[in-house]
């Protein structure tokens, strides 16, 4: 007997092969704040999206492509932090390395596939280094690079679908700092010496010249940073990260 199922449209979608095989990073794409519930609790992260360009060609002899999400966290027990260190060869990066360097570059991907409400799609189950001497195909695509809170409409448009779709909802994650409270207006004490006291961003008299800056908040000029100056890491993530077996 026959019963009604509707049919989804897939389009010319074609699932990844399950395995492992050497694998390229053709998209680095930070999708801003979202929110998320665990064990009821929810807090906001800010997510980060990969994708993967496999070596194996699908049936149109083009390459095929797994993508996966997680907490933009470069804490050393985060996911993100472990394919930072694949795609560098196992090595940490130094300090204010350029994220957007990692696009291009190389590493072994395990892919599985994970059956939802009737279809199934390929997930990322883990990435590790490239072997010595190997070295992974060059991408066939040009490799993207998106920033939410630096939103470009070209870029966003040679994105996946899936990325696209977390952009616009998410919510452009700011790095800076907050800004700190004015100083109270000082005034000299009654009968007293007219001496400001410090942290108002007056240095002491009895200091020389050539002394550094003597207030409690910054010097003037001090923000926004300069061309040289890096984004602090992300916070470590407070708990599990998003499931990236269920697609979005």
């Amino acid at each position: 007997m026959r019963t009604f199922r509707k049919t989804e449209d897939q389009g010319d979608f074609v699932i990844a092969p399950e395995g492992t095989q050497a694998a390229v990073l053709t998209c680095l794409a930070f999708l801003g704040r979202h929110e998320s519930t665990w064990n009821g609790e929810t807090k906001v992260r800010e997510l980060v999206g990969l994708s993967w360009e496999l070596g194996e060609p699908g049936p149109d002899g083009r390459r095929l492509a797994v993508q996966e999400v997680m907490t933009a966290s470069m804490h050393e027990k985060s996911k993100f932090y472990a394919r930072i260190l694949a795609l560098s060869g196992g090595r940490e990066p130094a300090a204010g390395f350029d994220l957007a360097g990692l696009l291009g570059m190389g590493a072994i991907v395990t892919t599985a596939h994970v059956t939802k409400e009737g279809r199934t799609f390929c997930n990322v189950v883990n990435v590790g280094p490239m072997p010595r001497g190997m070295v992974a195909a060059a991408p066939s695509v040009a490799p993207v690079y998106f920033d939410l809170k630096e939103y470009d409409a070209a870029t966003f448009d040679r994105m996946p679908k899936r990325f696209q779709r977390l952009a616009e909802t998410g919510e452009p994650f700011d790095y800076r700092p907050a800004t700190p409270p004015p100083a109270a207006p000082w005034s000299p004490p009654a009968g007293g010496q007219a001496v400001p006291p410090s942290g108002h961003g007056y240095p002491h008299p009895s200091a020389p010249p050539s002394a550094p800056w003597q207030g409690s908040h910054q010097a003037p000029g001090a923000w926004p940073p300069g061309p040289q100056a890096t984004r602090p890491p992300a916070p470590p993530a407070g708990g599990p990260d998003f499931d990236d077996a269920i697609p979005f």
